[in-house]
């Protein structure tokens, strides 16, 4: 007897407090929808998988969520104002509303102008080198894309009479121009405008040794308005025949005064070296420097020689001057020139 009570109270027990293991997948269905279908495994039952939305269904501004009243997983909009910005389609700050991307096209998303977007959702760039390798300028890109080159100002050295201006090879360039002086007065890069020194007949070392008109020397007759190259050479030794091209450090002017102008009062502009006469280029430099008839009259026309930048000038003419063999400038024997009105 004692064994029989023992072994009924057990198994009542047990069979009343433990669960009813699973057979099939119904005995695991709640009835939700939205908790997915829970299935039956090996006697236990496991939770079901939520149902989603298509994976390439939708938009930037939907959502999909589960109805458990209609037992359906439908599409609905995001909350208004999020950000449904697309560099690819050039909308960059585009929202959410009521379901819809809604903003304005930008073609320049990127606030880069020298990159041009495909903006058709490829996320295709085009990249523009502005650059034109010149350190004058700065470069950028219009709207379009066209690159632009705008000029860097150069910065002023505070000197009224030199031309600041930007070399791509020389950089910051102070040019001296004399023209912005008075009759008399020559350019100085360092303190402007100053009276002309003239060192001719003095033997110091900036004198030049030789310098002349050298052509054309013969009286010559133009109408007005005509141009009339003139031509002026210089020897300085040790160095105009130290080379074939041209010396560094000299500076060559003509210069046009009227007929009975004093040195002082004659008009000077900056010649140019002659490449054109590379065998007059041999032991003496030869620059060019064009006079323009301005009116009917008569004209003289010389040549000076700088060789300190223009703090100094030795004065030429037709016969010759500077230190060698004792020549001494005379202004009446300028280059002389005659206009007519041409009537």
């Amino acid at each position: 007897e004692g064994e029989g009570e023992g072994e009924g109270e057990g198994e009542g027990e047990g069979e009343g407090e433990g669960e009813a293991p699973c057979v099939s997948n119904a005995d695991c269905d709640d009835d939700l929808f939205c908790n997915g279908a829970e299935r039956c495994d090996d006697g236990s039952c496991l939770a079901g998988l939520a149902p989603a939305g298509p994976v390439d269904g939708g938009s930037a501004c939907t959502e999909f969520e589960c109805d458990e009243s209609g037992d359906a997983v439908v599409e609905v909009p995001v909350d208004d104002g999020t950000s449904c910005a697309n560099l690819a389609l050039c909308v960059p700050d585009a929202v959410c509303s009521a379901g819809q991307c809604v903003g304005e096209r930008d073609t320049n998303p990127d606030n880069n102008t020298c990159t041009v977007e495909a903006c058709n959702g490829s996320g295709s760039v085009s990249v523009v080198n502005p650059d034109d390798f010149n350190a004058c300028t700065v470069d950028t890109c219009d709207i379009s894309g066209t690159p632009v080159h705008t000029p860097i100002p150069a910065p002023s050295d505070n000197v009224a009479c030199t031309v600041d201006s930007c070399n791509n090879f020389g950089g910051v360039l102070h040019t001296p121009d004399d023209s912005l002086c008075a009759a008399g007065e020559g350019c100085d890069v360092d303190e402007g405008c100053v009276a002309d020194v003239y060192v001719n007949d003095t033997d110091v070392a900036l004198e030049a040794d030789f310098c002349n008109v050298q052509f054309p020397t013969a009286p010559t007759e133009v109408d007005i308005n005509t141009s009339v190259d003139f031509f002026g050479q210089i020897f300085e030794g040790g160095m105009t025949n130290a080379n074939d091209g041209q010396t560094p450090g000299i500076r060559a002017q003509i210069g046009i005064g009227t007929d009975r102008a004093a040195l002082a009062d004659f008009i000077f502009s900056e010649a140019v070296f002659n490449t054109a006469s590379p065998g007059n280029n041999t032991n003496n430099d030869e620059y060019r420097g064009v006079f323009v008839a301005p009116v009917a009259g008569n004209f003289r026309v010389l040549f000076r020689f700088s060789l300190d930048d223009g703090r100094s000038w030795t004065a030429c003419d037709v016969g010759g001057a500077g230190s060698d063999n004792n020549l001494s400038f005379n202004i009446e024997n300028a280059a002389q020139i005659t206009v007519f009105d041409g009537f």
